[in-house]
């Protein structure tokens, strides 16, 4: 079934606690098959410094969000989109 009305969706790339890693290839695949025309958003506040394979483009997402004071000793505010 075809979800055309979802416009955006969102997901946290590790979770804070209990700190899961999501399947973000599977994920936004699934989106791109169920809602077309959605949109998808991914919160990577606790990726950066983390995971070290990081490699946004090949999640196949519109926005990956991330914060750089937590992990990679950056001053607060440091953040990328």
């Amino acid at each position: 079934t075809e979800h055309s009305d979802v416009k955006l969706s969102v997901f946290s790339h590790i979770s804070s606690f209990p700190a899961i890693v999501e399947p973000l290839m599977e994920m936004s695949q699934l989106v791109h098959e169920l809602a077309p025309n959605s949109l998808i958003l991914v919160d990577g506040a606790h990726t950066p410094g983390v995971l070290l394979d990081l490699d946004v483009p090949s999640y196949n997402v519109d926005f990956y969000l991330g914060n750089c004071h937590k992990w990679l000793y950056a001053p607060k505010g440091t953040a990328f989109l």
